[in-house]
């Protein structure tokens, strides 16, 4: 008896693709959530004129987790951009670090990642 297999190049860009995919939804969950909380507590809305361009900022962001699903680069590129713009606004109109909100750019770098391998695959598999 003979068997076959059908040989297949390991697909790197997939697992990375996918990781991307869980994080910017684990991301958007815990920035709802802290969301959530802060309009929750009292207070709130005493002080919010930050609060419109950093949210505009933040749907940029979002949006390009969105676009990354199905278009890598150009939701890479978007939500680097959107998180670049969040952290210039923190840093000028609060005048404080973006400490963690730096994380925000990481599905955009992997969604980068896993266009830049699957590009270099299909390169290989044409040679």
């Amino acid at each position: 008896m003979y068997a076959s297999f059908p040989t297949r190049n390991a697909d790197v860009s997939s697992p990375i693709r996918w990781f991307a995919r869980v994080s910017s939804v684990v991301l958007m969950a815990i920035w709802l959530a802290l969301f959530v909380s802060e309009v929750c507590r009292p207070g709130y809305g005493s002080d919010v004129s930050y609060a419109l361009p950093q949210g505009v900022a933040l749907a940029i962001v979002f949006a390009g987790y969105i676009v990354g699903w199905w278009k890598e680069l150009a939701g890479g590129l978007l939500a680097i951009a959107g998180t670049i713009l969040f952290c210039v606004l923190i840093g000028v109109m609060q005048g404080v670090s973006p400490g963690a909100a730096i994380l925000f750019a990481v599905p955009g770098i992997l969604y980068l990642l896993g266009y830049y391998l699957n590009v270099k695959r299909i390169e290989q598999l044409k040679l």
